[in-house]
């Protein structure tokens, strides 16, 4: 069921405000909106959001030098008073880790550095003079720069005109090369020089020579090296340590931030928030603030035509874990007459284990799935949805027959379909998945007429709903001679209802008409959307019939009766590795197709018939944690 909204304003005094907003988020009871033009002070604020930085940057820092979480270990239990409290030692672990990063960044920072400079000195290493005592003179020019290639033809060149050309190595820029000539020659020289390809650069000014320069840089770049390496081994040491209470600090930071984030209105004496709060918990909301304060006052409200609550869903807990399949689509609206899960997640049950359709994958659904929720205390509601659908995947499966694609047919103990083999009985299944796929497409032609009736459009339900089940249902009992009297009186009933109302918000007499007409034409719409069911029939088989492959597949590398030893272990190694991955990959295949094309009917075929949704999330003012559970009540809306 969807829960009513109720828009509520609290005021106190200025003095309460920090210990009001802190119940609030320990109890997660009321969606702060931001409407109000003041947030927590900006000194706390600015100290909540810089320590907030840092712990993520320390926390992703020690990272890099630890293993990620094993999936299946256990989230530490706090309690909410320790989440909000403050430890001197986080802070310090916290400094000590960027103080380290910072290091290894200047660290690498110099080294790159350095390489770079003794990449451009390595084309030099054969001059043997000081850096700085490549100078022009009274008379001589020296230009120093690269050219590309043909070093001999280049050094011709320029001796023809007088100069002189030393050719040095050979680096990145190209082949390194000193121009000398008389300063008479200049623009000969140069132009000559250009032409050929020479560019001309700057080397480094120093005291030292190119090779002197480039061990000098070497043995500075070696020391980085080595203090880098030091300074990593102590951050894989202080995170191998720290880890956990990084995790816990980012948990404990990321909630202070979020409650100074908090927007408000205030004046010198008293301060109020306004948000969203469950009709349900008005009581609840009152008690928590007269535990901090007996100064203050309350306004609750309706939600005004002109606003738009969030949406909470209030549903067992079986139902609850198939609400991630209509959010994943649109989560109702506040204003819904109709919440669609409890409906739509039983289909959503049934059709998953028909698709599958195995027994045998089931029980494998059942024993891991079940196990990890078991040992990871795992709330995600897809895997619950996973989880319970592995009980009507082994249903299906006794009622089909199949288990890991091998039937009675084929082994004489397993049990013999209880209701028929899809495999040998193709039209017969396909009528079954049609008659439960309109059973399906009927009931969301229900809910709408219930809709319509509960916003007091009674005909509209009738005329536009009823009357089609009706004509559908007629329709295949026309074709039962038995049933032929009724099916004719039904068929001929809904179409002339159609007929004659389909066009009824025509204002003019031939709109009218031409809209029954149009509106009797829908049939081959309706008929369309029952033939999709035919893909949980598609499904069944295309699983039965890869899962039977792997069997065959497997059976024919098993050692026969006259097998030795050795094909014996040769050949049950092989044939029960292609049992094994074949299966598995049989199993996602299956799990992946069972939950697009389930999801799909539900939204196209089901959905479609009667739902808009357009909600959001109800998202109260909570502790934001990701690496620790809190105590049972506490963050529980």
């Amino acid at each position: 069921m969807i829960v009513p909204m109720k828009k509520a304003t609290v005021y106190a005094l200025s003095d309460d405000k920090t210990l009001l907003l802190t119940t609030l988020q320990r109890h997660s009871i009321i969606m702060i909106i931001g409407d109000g033009e003041t947030t927590g002070t900006d000194i706390n604020r600015q100290r909540n959001d810089t320590s907030f930085s840092k712990a993520l940057e320390a926390l992703a820092f020690a990272g890099e030098f630890t293993q990620k979480t094993p999936m299946l270990e256990k989230k530490p239990l706090m309690d909410f008073d320790w989440l909000i409290s403050q430890n001197e030692s986080d802070d310090r672990i916290v400094k000590q880790l960027l103080e380290i990063k910072n290091d290894i960044i200047a660290a690498e920072s110099r080294v790159q550095e350095l390489n770079a400079l003794n990449n451009l000195l390595s084309p030099w290493l054969e001059l043997d003079l000081p850096l700085n005592g490549i100078i022009d003179t009274r008379y001589a020019k020296v230009a120093v720069g690269y050219i590309s290639d043909k070093a001999d033809l280049f050094k011709q060149k320029i001796e023809n005109l007088d100069g002189v050309a030393e050719i040095f190595g050979a680096g990145s820029s190209g082949t390194a090369v000193i121009i000398i000539y008389h300063r008479s020659m200049e623009n000969e020289i140069m132009e000559a020089a250009q032409n050929s390809g020479f560019i001309e650069s700057e080397l480094p000014k120093s005291e030292m020579s190119a090779a002197e320069l480039f061990d000098r840089n070497t043995a500075e770049i070696n020391e980085c090296e080595r203090t880098i390496t030091d300074m990593k081994t102590e951050a894989a040491r202080l995170a191998e340590e720290d880890i956990k209470a990084l995790q816990r600090l980012r948990d404990k930071e990321a909630t202070d931030l979020a409650r100074d984030n908090v927007r408000y209105d205030a004046t010198e004496k008293v301060f109020y928030v306004t948000g969203w709060i469950r009709s349900d918990h008005e009581d609840r909301l009152r008690k928590l603030i007269e535990q901090v304060t007996e100064y203050f006052f309350l306004e609750i409200n309706a939600p005004a035509d002109d606003e738009t609550p969030p949406t909470v869903t209030k549903n067992n807990k079986f139902i609850t874990q198939f609400e991630t399949i209509t959010d994943s689509f649109s989560r109702p609206g506040a204003r819904d007459v109709l919440d669609p899960n409890p409906v739509m997640g039983l289909w959503y049950w049934l059709f998953f284990g028909m698709m599958m359709g195995d027994a045998g994958y089931g029980l494998v659904m059942l024993i891991f799935i079940g196990g990890y929720k078991l040992l990871s205390k795992s709330k995600v509601k897809l895997i619950n949805v996973l989880f319970y659908s592995s009980f009507t995947t082994i249903f299906w499966g006794i009622m089909f027959g199949s288990y890991f694609g091998m039937s009675s047919n084929e082994i004489s103990w397993l049990p013999s379909p209880a209701l028929l083999s899809p495999l040998d009985n193709i039209m017969i299944s396909m009528g079954i998945c049609l008659g439960i796929g309109a059973l399906h497409m009927f009931c969301g032609m229900i809910m709408k007429a219930v809709i319509d009736f509960r916003h007091g459009r009674p005909w509209d339900g009738i005329f536009d709903q009823i009357s089609w089940i009706i004509l559908i249902i007629g329709l295949p009992m026309f074709f039962i001679e038995s049933l032929r009297i009724a099916g004719i009186i039904m068929v001929v009933f809904g179409a002339a209802v159609i007929l004659f109302t389909a066009g009824r918000s025509n204002p003019k007499v031939l709109g009218k008409i031409t809209g029954g007409l149009l509106g009797l034409y829908g049939v081959t719409s309706y008929l369309s959307d029952i033939l999709s069911y035919a893909r949980i029939l598609a499904l069944m088989l295309s699983g039965g019939i890869v899962a039977m492959v792997m069997n065959i597949l497997g059976g024919m590398v098993m050692p026969g009766p006259g097998a030795g030893i050795a094909g014996i272990i040769i050949g049950g190694i092989f044939g029960v590795a292609i049992y094994i991955v074949g299966h598995v990959f049989n199993l996602a295949l299956a799990l992946l197709s069972a939950y697009v094309h389930d999801s799909r009917l539900q939204y196209l075929e089901f959905f479609g018939k009667f739902y808009d949704g357009g909600g959001y999330a109800f998202t109260p003012l909570s502790p934001d944690i990701k690496y620790v559970e809190l105590e049972d009540g506490v963050g529980a809306g």
